[in-house]
């Protein structure tokens, strides 16, 4: 279990790091990946496939408020 974590964490990082990544997207890879984490622990292989699905969708839309915050910034 720790080797996933360290692999999830591990992608989540390089995948922040990129310049050219929105927040929409880094937000539907973490919310796709703790939310399949989370309904991995709560529902088994049935709950991660609905947590990353939920997670995603909640992340992307987190993600792109972000990003049109950040737009009328400029």
């Amino acid at each position: 279990m720790k080797y996933k974590t360290l692999a999830i964490v591990a992608a989540v990082a390089l995948l922040v790091g990129c310049a050219n990544v929105s927040k929409e997207q880094v937000g539907t890879a973490v919310g796709a990946i703790a939310g399949a984490v989370v309904g991995k622990k709560l529902g088994g292989d049935s709950g991660m496939v609905l947590g990353a699905l939920v997670g995603g969708a909640l992340g992307n839309r987190i993600g792109a408020h972000l990003d049109e915050q950040d737009r009328q910034k400029l």
